[in-house]
């Protein structure tokens, strides 16, 4: 796995993933990202991805793992003003062949499902930091062995010279393409076609589909290229 800084040092940001296995045997996923660069970006990014995985040790729904972390949130915001940050947190759950998931401000996963990716529809929930007792929604799919989930930070789908809606239809078509050409193993093939979009952000990436055998690797990638 891999994570890619923006083009320039200093620049560095707040992008965050976290990808691990539950004790019940689902599988918990999730991509963020702190508004800013610098170093208080990526202290409150540290802050706010330790605090996940200690918080799946008592509570592993979506939704209400956002509200704790809008919580903690707005409890930094006193040291950093307008702090702000957006996430995305699923729970895939093999045995039942389903996702579970929850967002906060944060672009929508793209779901491929028979050559053909699609945005998931978004349930409602704030960007975190912003209003201290946000109500967070999930929203439920099914995720077959054949399907590919794509998780990203912004970074993937925005540049200064071009649309957002211009950068998601290029990782769509990538992700079609991917899987067209090598059905059978499409996450290492995103590797070659995915081109990071923004030089002057982070970005962040999780591609992941289900395994035949149940609860074995998920074979999580950090993709991107300058």
């Amino acid at each position: 796995m891999r994570y890619l800084p923006a083009g320039q040092e200093t620049m560095v940001g707040g992008d965050w993933f976290h990808a691990a296995a539950l004790r019940d045997g689902s599988v918990l996923l999730a991509v963020g990202d702190v508004a800013g660069h610098g170093t208080q970006a990526a202290s409150n990014m540290a802050q706010l991805r330790h605090a996940l995985r200690a918080l799946t040790v008592v509570d592993s729904d979506p939704a209400t793992l956002l509200g704790h972390l809008n919580r903690l949130t707005c409890e930094l915001e006193s040291e950093t003003p307008e702090l702000a940050a957006t996430a995305v947190i699923a729970r895939f759950d093999p045995r039942r062949q389903e996702l579970v998931w929850a967002q906060a401000g944060h672009p929508p996963p793209l779901l491929c499902r028979a050559g053909r990716t699609a945005p998931l529809v978004r349930p409602s929930g704030p960007m975190l930091g912003v209003v201290e007792d946000a109500r967070y929604h999930t929203a439920v799919t099914d995720f077959r062995p054949a399907d590919v989930l794509l998780l990203y930070t912004d970074g993937l789908v925005e540049h200064r010279t071009h649309g957002l809606d211009t950068g998601l239809d290029a990782v769509m078509a990538a992700v079609d393409d991917a899987v067209r050409t090598a059905p059978h193993q499409p996450l290492a093939e995103l590797v070659g076609r995915l081109r990071r979009a923004n030089p002057d952000d982070d970005t962040c990436i999780l591609a992941i589909r289900p395994s035949t055998g149940g609860t074995r690797d998920l074979r999580r990638h950090l993709l991107g290229h300058a």
